[in-house]
């Protein structure tokens, strides 16, 4: 029963962490991370392609890979599927942006890799 729990849950948060709300086939527009923090009811769910430095990083067990990616205009974090970046490497990342969360004025957003 516990198993059967665990493997709810995970795939429940997979589901949130890797899925977007709006579906938007469209080729990915260049974009500033500046760009989207200042319009995220715009951007939500549309796909992108930033350029960038890699900073912090996880990857836990390759179930979840994560990091923080630097334009030079501001930072955003990257859920992937993808190998996480070395720390100061220089990545292209194509993926939708989302606002994963609002809470007190502090926004959690995201951009899940594709």
């Amino acid at each position: 029963m516990k198993l059967i729990i665990t493997v709810l849950i995970t795939l429940f948060i997979g589901y949130h962490l890797f899925s977007s709300k709006k579906i938007d086939n469209s080729d990915p527009v260049k974009i500033t991370i500046n760009e989207l923090r200042n319009n995220i009811r715009k951007y939500d769910g549309k796909k992108f392609l930033l350029k960038g430095v890699a900073k912090s990083g996880i990857n836990i067990g390759g179930y979840l890979k994560y990091f923080e990616i630097d334009d030079g205009t501001g930072t955003i974090n990257v859920i992937s599927n993808k190998a996480t970046p070395r720390k100061g490497e220089k990545v292209e990342v194509i993926g939708r942006f989302n606002q994963k969360l609002r809470l007190n004025g502090y926004d959690l957003l995201t951009i899940v890799e594709e």
